[in-house]
């Protein structure tokens, strides 16, 4: 039997993700995956680029379309209802990203919504993207992800990356707030 990690259970979830896509628009018959061969080049399309063309199309239809639901109540008027923006549909799946605030391009009533974060990928093991981890490096923190998480501790508030819990969370968004304003 093998165990389920986080990276299995994420790629379910996401192979799910397609299935589903491709029912919702019927095209379940009509799209193919990899391997295959390519005639006009003489080359072989590899699964996952297909699945990367399959989501390049299924966010160039989305784009133009609009999401339809029956029954629109006033908390979803309140946050934007018909003027909703999807973004990064990975977040769903808890893929990381750095953990570094950015400002810009949003309204302050996306802001609640939206995380105000850098979307690039995590360096293997650290707590930012490549470009973050320079900049933070230089301020003098630490860049691996439980040794940053550590270095948030302050006397009123320990954090240990074990045992992770909302009050640590907030110390460490405090932190990162700090160093995204010296950046």
């Amino acid at each position: 039997m093998l165990e389920m990690s986080r990276k299995n259970l994420s790629q379910a979830l996401f192979n799910y993700w397609i299935y589903e896509e491709l029912t919702d628009r019927k095209e379940i018959h009509q799209t193919f995956f990899g391997p295959y061969y390519q005639n006009e080049t003489d080359s072989v399309v590899t699964f996952q680029e297909t699945v990367e063309r399959f989501l390049e199309n299924v966010e160039n239809k989305r784009v133009k379309e609009i999401y339809q639901h029956d029954d629109c109540t006033p908390e979803c008027k309140k946050r934007g209802c018909g003027t909703v923006w999807s973004a990064d549909g990975l977040w769903k799946l808890s893929y990381p990203i750095c953990m570094c605030n950015v400002r810009g391009g949003l309204t302050e009533d996306l802001q609640s919504y939206i995380p105000m974060v850098c979307t690039n990928s995590l360096l293997p093991g650290q707590a930012f993207c490549k470009e973050h981890c320079q900049k933070v490096s230089s301020l003098g923190y630490p860049t691996d992800l439980k040794d940053f998480l550590k270095s948030c501790s302050s006397e009123r508030q320990i954090v240990n990356p074990r045992e992770y819990s909302k009050p640590m969370r907030q110390r460490v968004d405090e932190v990162i707030h700090e160093i995204s304003e010296k950046i």
